[in-house]
């Protein structure tokens, strides 16, 4: 399964030493950067067609893998806005103001 993922540039790095509970804080500790990543990567399947796409991927003692599907696009933009706006990606913030609105207007 992690021939996917050997392409992937990866822009969250995990603290896979401390287990679950480290990738947690770390993710904690980092949520606008996260949720950077998270909008860039979903409004770029959306450009690309894609039905999935992967957030993030961790390998391990246990194989971690974070994925938004096409279903869930809509959710995890608008939940994630919030967190893009306090981060100042201003230029992100409109791309995905323009993907949930082409995503409404599908039914989506």
């Amino acid at each position: 399964m992690t021939d996917d993922f050997d392409n992937i540039e990866w822009e969250m790095e995990f603290n896979g030493d401390s287990g679950l509970k480290g990738v947690i804080d770390d993710l904690a500790d980092n949520a606008g950067e996260f949720s950077v990543t998270i909008c860039t990567k979903v409004c770029d399947a959306i450009d690309n067609g894609k039905s999935s796409v992967v957030i993030a991927y961790m390998a391990g003692d246990y194989d971690l893998e974070v994925v938004a599907t096409e279903d869930k696009y809509l959710e995890v933009l608008e939940l994630n806005l919030e967190r893009v706006e306090e981060e100042e990606e201003y230029e992100l913030c409109i791309r995905i103001r323009d993907k949930i609105k082409e995503l409404k207007e599908l039914n989506f």
